[in-house]
């Protein structure tokens, strides 16, 4: 599995989270990213039904 970078902005925000409830900043990114690309997903779907 490949690594990738995230800005320090963002790595605080997972401390921060990590911290605040107990979590681990791998899991918590690995479900940031996971929800984002849901987020993205739906969006682009919403798109190509209003062009119907």
């Amino acid at each position: 599995m490949k690594r990738i970078r995230i800005d320090d902005g963002a790595a605080q925000v997972l401390d921060d989270l990590a911290d605040k409830y107990n979590g681990t900043k791998s899991g918590l990114a690995s479900e940031a990213i996971r929800r984002g690309c849901e987020a993205i997903e739906e969006e682009l779907d919403g798109d190509d039904d209003s062009n119907d």
